[in-house]
């Protein structure tokens, strides 16, 4: 009579042999910052892999680890290799030095953005009239010249000289309407908008799923590397002047304090002109979540 195995030594054993046969797949390459990151001592991709480790009672643990790519590394390149909680961690922490010091500030901070194009686009209006005015004037000028030459009040020497001289001043003010550019309200509702999601982006991130979350590190970082220690990541603008957090020296006492109003430029400055492609993907990106 052949001996017979109890349910749970089948169980078991089953388990066992899935977990350790040489024919199972390769662990999972974890998806969610998988190819965003380089190691900073190399430069090699920072990869993601799920090791699952087997317990006493039988169950199956599975961590989540982002290591560096680079299988043969020099002596001197420490072990890079992070636990995904702690980059999550890490990555919520850099995200929160975006946030301004308290509620007050943010709202006069996204006020004030709004009131700046407002401003500016009221400040180009009124250069471009004079401008045009000008332009009316110089032409008019211009016709009168000819007419009189035409009529032979001036000879055609004078012609020339007085044309050079309107037409160097007709080119000064058609550089002016250049450098004058387009200025569009509604980039201050976007640069406010932006701020907004600056002050509530850990928060974004913790509740978002892969592809948001990589979304979100593509459009606020332009380079992201781990060291064996230390998250790297060179932010773009606007997003790099919050987290630099101007400070100012206060009159009393030695404790330096944050002055918004010198970030207030630097944030703004990107929204003045045509917004850069990673600007328009954050905004849709803000836009999807709300």
């Amino acid at each position: 009579m052949r001996p017979s195995a109890c349910g749970c030594c089948v169980g078991f054993c089953a388990a066992f042999c899935a977990a350790f046969s040489p024919s199972r797949p390769p662990p999972a390459i974890a998806p969610a910052i998988d190819g965003l990151f380089r190691c900073e001592h190399c430069g090699s991709l920072i990869t993601g892999e799920r090791i699952k480790r087997r317990l006493r009672g039988g169950d199956v643990r599975e961590h989540l680890y982002y290591r560096c790519a680079n299988n043969h590394p020099g002596p001197e390149h420490p072990v890079v290799r992070w636990r995904a909680e702690e980059l999550d961690d890490a990555i919520v922490e850099d995200l929160g030095r975006m946030r301004l010091p308290d509620r007050e500030i943010a709202d006069w901070f996204s006020h004030t953005l709004r009131e700046v194009f407002t401003h500016e686009a009221e400040q180009r209006d009124r250069q471009q009239t004079i401008l045009a005015r000008r332009r009316a004037e110089l032409t008019t000028t211009k016709d009168r010249l000819v007419r009189a030459f035409v009529s032979g009040a001036i000879d055609e020497g004078t012609l020339k000289a007085h044309t050079m001289e309107l037409d160097a001043q007709m080119g000064e003010v058609n550089r002016g309407f250049e450098a004058g550019g387009d200025i569009d309200e509604r980039r201050g509702d976007m640069a406010a908008r932006l701020f907004d999601w600056t002050q509530n982006a850990a928060e974004d991130w913790r509740g978002s799923k892969i592809a948001r979350k990589r979304s979100i590190l593509e459009a606020r970082s332009l380079n992201r590397r781990l060291s064996a220690t230390s998250l790297c990541l060179e932010k773009r603008r606007p997003f790099r002047e919050l987290s630099e957090r101007p400070l100012i020296q206060l009159s009393r006492g030695d404790c330096p304090n944050f002055e918004p109003s010198r970030a207030l430029a630097p944030f703004a400055a990107p929204f003045l002109g045509p917004p850069e492609p990673f600007i328009l993907a954050a905004d849709r990106l803000v836009r999807a979540s709300g």
